[in-house]
């Protein structure tokens, strides 16, 4: 019996020590008919070269510039489809895996002909007992989203069933290609953040299913993507994003949602400004940029002036406290 050909796409920017790891991790995957692919936007901190000598196997592509996760994943989905690939399995750099990851996909893939996107069981790196997600819900009505079973201890009773889900984390999922031939890729105008969530509301829309398999297995060091949690970047990323999704998703009732965008960026503001971090206003005038520049046209990557906003360690730490009782921005929303 042939196994279906599946290419693990890593997106490797400036993050040499874990995507080393990350690839360590890859070598014990029990998969036998798969291939992995590092897709580099651009490093300059020696990733290539440290890559191409510890894993010489390893298809690497060089993308030359910083494309983002949408465009950067989408250059790895194009690579697997060239060479005839059945499914993508796309993965964080900051993740280690367990050997029958790709293996539990890959037979409820087989299992559900209409299962487009699946999604393993995610646990914290640094608690691995702990769980990261175990898929995504949403609420079409408010847009408040988050990870299933986020900080709940994993005794190996809770979230074991296989679940219909509405949307699963780009830290780690299984994509169907042909799927994707209908339905696209990542959207590039996203650049990152609300990426997936958009390309699973579209394959949702299709009818295809979107399931969680807790059988697959992953560890997420969350999240190295970003300066901490909730940081200039992320706080402009999220609104931006969230009414371009809106913009994109749901013609039908842009305004009613655009103003519970406008309303959740209000609330989350003045959470900033009580939580005593001393940078609320730059990363408040961030969310107001993110919001102008959505209606302004500004798509993909974020002007310069935004990436170089840096914010103190100390000051992150206190604009975190308390931050997972946001009904609608949950700390772990992000890959």
């Amino acid at each position: 019996m042939n196994l279906p050909s599946v290419h693990i796409v890593v997106l490797n920017w400036n993050g040499k020590p874990d995507t080393l790891e990350c690839l360590t991790s890859l070598q014990s995957v029990s998969y036998p008919n798969r291939k992995i692919v590092v897709v580099d936007n651009g490093s300059t901190d020696g990733s290539e070269e440290a890559i191409k000598a510890a894993f010489p196997d390893v298809t690497f592509i060089q993308t030359g510039e910083n494309l983002g996760y949408a465009e950067g994943n989408n250059v790895g989905i194009h690579h697997a489809m060239e060479c005839g690939a059945d499914f993508v399995f796309v993965l964080n750099n900051d993740t280690t895996t367990d050997t029958n990851v790709v293996t539990a996909l890959v037979a409820q893939a087989e299992k559900n002909a209409n299962a487009a996107v699946l999604g393993p069981k995610i646990y914290f790196y640094e608690r691995p007992d702990i769980i990261n997600s175990a898929g995504g819900h949403l609420d079409y009505e408010t847009l408040a989203r988050g990870h299933i079973g986020y900080g709940v201890r994993d005794d190996g009773t809770v979230y074991a069933s296989v679940a219909a889900v509405e949307w699963i984390t780009g830290c780690a999922m299984l994509l169907r290609l042909s799927v994707l031939r209908e339905v696209g890729f990542f959207d590039r105008d996203f650049f990152l953040i609300c990426e997936e969530l958009d390309l699973c509301t579209r394959i949702r829309k299709r009818g295809f299913e979107i399931l969680f398999v807790p059988e697959a297995k992953l560890w997420h060091k969350v999240s190295a993507a970003f300066d901490g949690n909730f940081s200039a970047v992320y706080c402009y990323y999220f609104f931006r994003n969230s009414l371009l999704y809106v913009w994109k998703n749901f013609p039908d009732r842009r305004f009613v949602l655009y103003r519970k965008v406008f309303s959740d960026s209000r609330e989350f503001y003045h959470r900033l400004k009580r939580s005593g971090d001393a940078d609320y206003r730059r990363k408040g005038f961030c969310i107001l940029m993110g919001v102008i520049h959505f209606f302004t046209g500004v798509r993909g990557k974020a002007p310069e002036w935004v990436l170089k906003i840096k914010f103190s360690r100390e000051a992150i730490c206190r604009g975190n406290r308390g931050s997972r009782e946001h009904r609608s921005i949950p700390v772990g929303d992000k890959h």
